[in-house]
């Protein structure tokens, strides 16, 4: 079922993590960590991930690999970053998420059920080998900043749907108790808001206002962000209603999906003609399902796949 394009994509993000958890342990040893191996390389085997995990918990405890999640900053100025956080309610940047896994991770993703002020949370794989404890604490931890960071109050993961039996709050990094090894077991992480999704509001100083209502869409898809657009989003942006939007576009012998794979290819194209962009991170960051969605649709419009086209650049 995965038909995820290998080279210098499938790994970008278990780099992009292992950059962040580094970062994190630096943070809190005050650089003093010895495992210090700068994950530069575009691929990085799950393996490494997993050894490095498995250091963190054995030289410094399970609580680390939570208190670790504090090197998320280095995340937040990223593509990626404010794919995941840009207009994000807490349920909303968890379906972002679980987007971003089909990208970063052939085998393992989280199962979730919400309710207005709790997730829980269960990290599984897809093969007979489950994730570590280890592995687990650390993408729940990341999953509290990322939250606190949606939220801007404080956030508790725990082991039930009540907040009494927290084990952990982010960003206090408060563990009350010493962790115990666990494994494959389901995980309540806590915000102090109610998840109401962010109403967007029509901000006429910002609207664009010049061309056809073809390009006036593009440009609202561009300002509303690729990630978690749809027709009543950009319609209320330009002050419409969905059908009014329809028909005009209509009129323009167009609509609203062909002029969203064209704003999403033409992002791509700019993406991937720079140095440092994975594969992975374009096709999240503009929008597109899978990574299997985003080379069939690219090379719908440019006649050719991504890999081809990052050779334009390549004298």
């Amino acid at each position: 079922m995965n038909n995820h394009i290998v080279p210098r994509s499938a790994a970008f993000a278990s780099s992009t993590m292992l950059n962040l958890l580094q970062t994190g342990l630096e943070r809190l040893t005050a650089g003093c960590c010895s495992n210090n191996n700068g994950f530069n390389h575009a691929l990085v085997p799950l393996e490494t991930k997993k050894e490095f995990v498995s250091y963190v918990a054995s030289q410094y405890g399970l609580e680390t690999l939570l208190k670790i999640a504090i090197g998320v900053e280095t995340l937040l100025d990223t593509p990626t970053g404010n794919a995941l956080l840009y207009q994000s309610s807490p349920t909303s940047l968890i379906h972002k998420w679980q987007r971003l896994e089909k990208y970063i991770h052939s085998n393992h993703f989280i199962d979730c059920d919400f309710t207005d002020t709790y997730v829980k949370i269960r990290h599984r794989s897809r093969t007979s080998i489950q994730p570590s404890c280890a592995e687990d604490l650390a993408i729940l931890g990341v999953l509290c900043a990322l939250l606190h960071q949606v939220t801007g109050k404080p956030v508790t993961l725990s082991p039930t749907p009540h907040t009494q039996t927290a084990i952990f709050s982010y960003p206090s990094l408060k563990v009350p108790t010493p962790l115990t090894p666990c494994q494959g077991q389901y995980w309540f992480i806590h915000w102090s808001c109610p998840d109401k999704a962010q109403k967007i509001k029509s901000d006429h100083t910002l609207m664009p206002t010049g061309g056809c209502i073809k390009e006036q869409t593009k440009a609202a898809i561009v300002k509303l962000g690729l990630l978690d657009i749809n027709i009543i989003k950009v319609a209320k942006w330009l002050a419409l209603s969905t059908r009014s939007l329809q028909r005009r576009l209509k009129e323009k012998n167009t609509n609203f999906a062909v002029l969203l794979q064209q704003v999403r290819v033409q992002k791509a194209s700019q993406m991937l003609l720079s140095n440092n962009t994975s594969f992975a991170e374009v096709g999240f960051v503009c929008g597109f399902s899978d990574q299997a969605h985003f080379s069939r649709i690219f090379k719908k419009w440019t006649g050719m796949s991504p890999k081809q086209y990052t050779h334009i650049n390549i004298d």
